[in-house]
């Protein structure tokens, strides 16, 4: 059963905050351009960080979209392998609204020009996660934020690693290696990094 396929069903069962729904995906690779839903979890089962027992893997370059445009509305991925293998001037994933995204134990890796992983407008948790932007430009970020980013014992490598664009940017017991330009450029965004480790600025 292709992923999407159960988060659709999940979707028609009119999930809500009080009563979210879990998709929970066996081992194996599955590859398909997702749509996630507010309040339709997806998790590997099992899976963990740094591991493909369970791989999502784009099938095109538009990559994965999650859209929460309600400020209450949530989403949260867990134990995932999602890989980016086709070469894509698009991130991985796009979030839009005001909803709230967490990942757990996941590993997030993005290919090519860009090499960008994540692009949200919206709160972002990354937790125990690797990120990995393979860029290919120094100013290639893996993460790009407009809102708040959270990263909570998370490795981020690519050419440049994290472009903060407004918001809050958080880090603790974090490790950045770009080779690139930036490990992390804030522009107007508060950034209050207390236990981050950069291996280059």
């Amino acid at each position: 059963t292709a992923v999407q396929s159960a988060i659709d069903f999940a979707v028609s069962q009119a999930p809500t905050a009080l009563q979210p729904w879990v998709v929970l995906v066996r081992p194996g690779t599955y590859t398909e351009d997702l749509t996630f839903a507010p309040y339709v979890h997806v998790f590997g089962w099992p899976g963990g960080r740094e591991t493909q027992i369970v791989t999502v893997r784009n099938a095109t370059v538009a990559g994965h979209t999650i859209a929460l445009p309600g400020a209450g509305e949530s989403l949260a991925l867990a134990d995932i392998y999602f890989q980016q293998p086709v070469t894509s001037p698009n991130a991985a994933f796009d979030q839009t609204g005001a909803g709230t995204v967490r990942v757990f134990r996941c590993t997030l890796e993005a290919q090519g020009n860009t090499g960008e992983v994540w692009f949200t407008q919206g709160p972002t948790y990354l937790t125990e996660c690797v990120v990995n932007g393979n860029g290919v430009n120094p100013t290639d970020y893996a993460l790009r934020s407009t809102s708040l980013l959270i990263l909570n014992h998370t490795f981020v490598n690519g050419m440049s690693c994290v472009r903060a664009e407004g918001g809050i940017f958080f880090a603790k017991d974090t490790r950045f290696v770009p080779p690139g330009t930036d490990a992390i450029h804030t522009y107007d965004s508060h950034t209050p990094p207390p236990w981050a480790q950069p291996d280059s600025l």
